[in-house]
């Protein structure tokens, strides 16, 4: 902020940041939680064939929950399909 601001600048400034760091932490929060749905939407199969990429290993430690879908595509569209399965 410039420094010819007054009481009432500051405060509302104060609190457009506050709401701002809570919606940062909301997204993050949901975006962790989101990871831990696709992972649960998984069968066992695919989860151990996700599970053995070779970017899972971070994925999983940062939570990232775009990187698991990216994973999960780049699985489904570049599998083998597995007889008796419709895709």
């Amino acid at each position: 902020m410039p420094n010819n601001h007054t009481a009432c600048k500051k405060l509302a400034w104060d609190y457009h940041m506050g709401k701002l760091i809570n919606t940062e932490r909301v997204l993050k929060a949901n975006l962790r939680n989101l990871f831990i749905v696709l992972m649960s939407q998984c069968d066992s199969d695919m989860k151990d064939q996700v599970k053995n990429m070779s970017k899972y290993s971070g994925t999983e430690k940062k939570m990232d929950s775009m990187g698991c879908m990216a994973l999960i595509k780049k699985m489904i569209y570049t599998s083998v399909p597995t007889p008796g399965i419709i895709r």
